[in-house]
Parts: C-alpha cells; sequence; structure tokens
C-alpha cells in the first residue's frame, strides 16, 4: 500500500486498501484469469476454474478506500452491479484483456482508472500478451490472421454503465445536534482510461510471407446511455450561506497509437 496514510490525529483516516491480481509490482507481472465485478445474488455466473468471482455487495460494505485488480486476462464489472468505495476513494484497474464497465462504479470526489497493456513486451516477444487468461484459448492472439478476416477486439475498454466520481452536496446549515460535515469531498474527481497503443501482428497465411500487418490497438467505447460523471458538488454553512468553491473533475481518454506504416516498405538509403 503505497498511499500517504494518516500521519497526525488532524488527519483523517484512510479506509481499507484490497488488491486482487496476478501482479506482483512493475517487474512482477504474470498469468492470471479474468475478473467478474457481479451484482450480488446474480443469477448465471462462470463455474469452473478461470473467472475470479467478486460480489459488489461485499466489496462495498467493506468501506474500501481503495480497489486496485490487476490481471492478464479482462475485467468485467457486470450488469446491474454497484460497487461503491468510500469518499475520495480509487478504483484501479489494470488488465491484459477487455476492461467492461457495464454497472455502476461509485467513488465520490475520488477517482477510476482503468488500463489494457500488451503486457510484457510486444505479441511476438511475450506470451503475457499473447495468452491474455490463463484459463482460455479463447483471447489468444494469433501471430497471422487472414486478409479480410474479422480483427478481435481483446484490448479494448467498455463503458455501457456509470463512472460516478462526482462532489458531495453538504448542508451543514441543516445539522442540528449533529457533528459538521464540513467541504471534504465537494469536488468532482478524475476518470481515467487508456488502452493499449500500437498492438500489431501480421495479415497473411505466416508472419515471414506477410507484407502487412493488421492492428489489434485497443478502442475506448462509450454506450450512448453510459455515463462519466466528474461534476461537483456544493457546500451550505452552518450561517446558511451558499459556498460554490468546488470544482467539477477530469475525464482523460487516452489511445496513442501512432502510425507509420501497416505495409512492407522495402528499406532506402539516401
Amino acid at each position: 500500500d503505497t498511499r500517504p496514510l494518516q500521519a497526525s490525529a488532524q488527519q483523517r483516516p484512510s479506509g481499507g486498501f484490497l488488491r486482487v491480481g496476478s501482479f506482483s509490482g512493475p517487474a512482477g507481472v504474470g498469468l492470471g484469469g479474468d475478473i467478474l465485478v457481479h451484482a450480488d445474488g446474480a443469477a448465471d455466473l462462470p463455474t469452473g476454474q478461470g473467472v475470479f468471482l467478486l460480489s459488489d455487495r461485499q466489496l462495498s460494505k467493506a468501506g474500501l478506500s481503495a480497489l486496485t485488480l490487476q490481471t492478464s486476462g479482462g475485467v468485467t464489472f457486470g450488469a446491474g452491479s454497484q460497487l461503491t468505495l468510500a469518499d475520495g476513494g480509487k478504483l484501479t484497474v489494470d488488465a491484459g484483456r477487455t476492461i467492461n464497465f457495464d454497472g455502476t462504479v461509485i467513488a465520490r470526489s475520488g477517482a477510476v482508472s482503468a488500463r489494457t497493456y500488451e503486457l510484457a513486451g510486444t505479441i511476438y516477444r511475450s506470451a503475457l500478451a499473447a495468452t491474455g487468461s490463463v484459463f482460455t484459448t479463447a483471447d489468444d492472439v494469433k501471430f497471422a490472421y487472414a486478409a479480410g478476416e474479422a480483427l478481435p477486439g481483446l484490448f479494448d475498454i467498455n463503458v455501457n454503465g456509470t463512472l460516478d466520481v462526482s462532489g458531495l452536496w453538504s448542508n451543514d446549515f441543516l445539522s442540528v445536534n449533529t457533528l459538521p460535515t464540513g467541504q471534504a469531498f465537494n469536488s468532482g474527481g478524475a476518470i481515467s482510461l487508456t488502452v493499449a497503443p500500437k498492438v500489431l501482428v501480421a495479415e497473411g497465411s505466416d508472419v515471414e510471407s506477410a507484407k502487412y500487418a493488421a492492428d489489434l490497438s485497443g478502442s475506448i467505447r462509450l454506450a450512448k446511455d453510459a455515463l462519466l460523471n466528474v461534476s461537483s458538488g456544493g457546500y451550505v454553512d452552518a450561517a446558511g450561506a451558499l459556498v460554490l468553491t468546488a470544482r467539477g473533475g477530469s475525464v482523460s481518454l487516452i489511445n496513442a497509437t501512432t502510425y507509420a506504416s501497416l505495409s512492407q516498405t522495402p528499406g532506402v538509403i539516401d
């Protein structure tokens, strides 16, 4: 846990931190399975090996300030799920395959950071990048795809639900015989979605004879009903004055893919 934690009695204590995954730091990436955060009591959940199941209710009731999910496979927040972290909390998702936000994630005035990776090098040099989940071959990347063959979207981030890091509205004018809430967590938080760039494989019958490359780089796909909420809140003080110093948060959608050429070009010496 590398977070700055409470250092004095005047500072607010931090909530718990839970990390689930196959990573052990930047230099310790290992093969893992898929991770599913599901609605508590959901039917038709995957059975057997290969999918690590996490209940949204159990995670939310834990009062976590930080949750990190890391795996070479994919991560899905299932439809109907609602994960709630403590105010100011942070959700971090690092995955070697697709990340799906089909439910709701709430971290008021907090942060959501999700990223897909071509892990430990390129497809041709890294078994981690080529394999994805160790429990299935369905998400393996082939070294070559035939011309016209449908290309898989293995490094995408899909948002069909809600990511809510909006600020709180607090009213101490109505705080009678209770402790004041103050202006903590009134500003909007941060959402960052980053997909794996420049994931290229051969287009043709095999790598040696291929003259063109196929692009498997990640895409960020936001459904028309998806919501990324980084709006600010506000505060009413004990005298009834409205304080509007809170600020909205930030949204970063990052796809760093750049192209030189997807076709083989002869060397030229000028």
